[in-house]
């Protein structure tokens, strides 16, 4: 334990720290409530939409893993 009291600096520093996963995780859930996801037939009848997702998807990686969407897609694209 210090022997000085926080700086607002620090203080800023810690809200920081609890608010931003906070608020990344509202927008995250906020933008999976609002996404439409596709079946496979319907990537399978478009192509450009397949394509468009399989960008994304691409693009990030690590929330692709989890979307039923991106799997859709790669499963048209690869005909599963």
């Amino acid at each position: 334990m210090s022997a000085y009291p926080p700086t607002s600096a620090a203080k800023a520093l810690g809200l920081l720290a609890v608010v931003a996963p906070l608020a990344y995780g509202g927008y995250y859930a906020l933008a999976q409530q609002t996404h439409v996801v596709h079946t496979k037939s319907y990537y399978m009848q478009h192509i450009a939409e397949q394509t468009a997702r399989l960008e994304w998807c691409n693009d990030n990686p690590g929330i692709a893993r989890q979307d039923p969407d991106c799997q859709a897609a790669v499963a048209a694209h690869i005909g599963w």
